[in-house]
């Protein structure tokens, strides 16, 4: 699985390790998750989709279209409140 981060204030995206049991999304908003940014147990229903970790797809899986990030969708994984938080206190000063 391709996940990155983006680090805002490098303004790029780096590869990331994701927390085994972090998630996208599923259907049952009382289920126990990981967060993908500390890997505290949270339920499903509480987690924010989070800026920065992504799951990266490219668009054209052909590969004809030129490169770059207008190629690639991002897909945020699930993180508690208290990382997203954070995320948006880091992403403040660069938005």
């Amino acid at each position: 699985m391709l996940v990155k981060r983006w680090v805002p204030s490098l303004q790029t995206y780096v590869d990331y390790e994701t927390i085994e049991g972090s998630v996208m999304h599923i259907r049952n908003l009382h289920e126990i998750v990981k967060c993908a940014k500390c890997g505290n147990d949270v339920e499903y229903g509480y987690c924010y989709t989070s800026k920065f970790i992504h799951l990266m797809k490219l668009r054209d899986p052909a590969g004809t279209t030129p490169g770059g990030l207008e190629d690639i969708l991002n897909y945020g994984f699930a993180v508690c409140p208290r990382c997203h938080a954070e995320e948006m206190k880091e992403a403040e000063g660069w938005q």
